[in-house]
C-alpha cells in the first residue's frame, strides 16, 4: 500500500485541485490522509462531502506542517509514503505511483 499525507490549513481554495491529482493516479492500493491543522474556512466540511475516501484527521490546532506530517504518518498504513502540501498538484504517471 502506498500512502499520501495531505497538510492542510484553511486550504478552500487549493484543496480540490491536489485531492482531484492525487485520486487520478494510477496504483491502484493508495490511502490519502488528510490531516487538517484546525481550519476555519469550510475546507474540512468540503472534503468530507466531495471526497469520501479521503480519511480526515483533524486537529483541534494549528501545529504547523513538520509536526502534522509527523502525525499523519504515525497514522498511516502504507509501506511506502508520500508528503504534500494542500497546494501541491501531482503530475499524471508521477514515478512513485507507477
Amino acid at each position: 500500500m502506498f500512502s499520501v499525507i495531505v497538510v492542510n490549513w484553511n486550504g478552500l481554495k487549493y484543496i480540490t485541485e491536489c485531492l482531484k491529482s492525487l485520486l487520478d493516479q494510477t496504483y491502484s492500493t493508495t490511502e490519502i490522509i488528510l490531516f487538517d491543522n484546525d481550519s476555519a474556512d469550510g475546507s474540512v466540511e468540503f472534503i468530507q462531502n466531495n471526497f469520501p475516501s479521503v480519511k480526515i484527521i483533524k486537529n483541534d490546532s494549528n501545529m504547523g506542517a513538520a509536526s502534522a506530517l509527523n502525525r499523519g504518518i504515525m497514522n498511516a498504513a502504507g509501506e511506502l509514503i508520500a508528503l504534500f502540501n494542500q497546494n501541491t498538484v501531482a503530475a499524471g504517471g508521477c514515478c512513485f505511483f507507477s
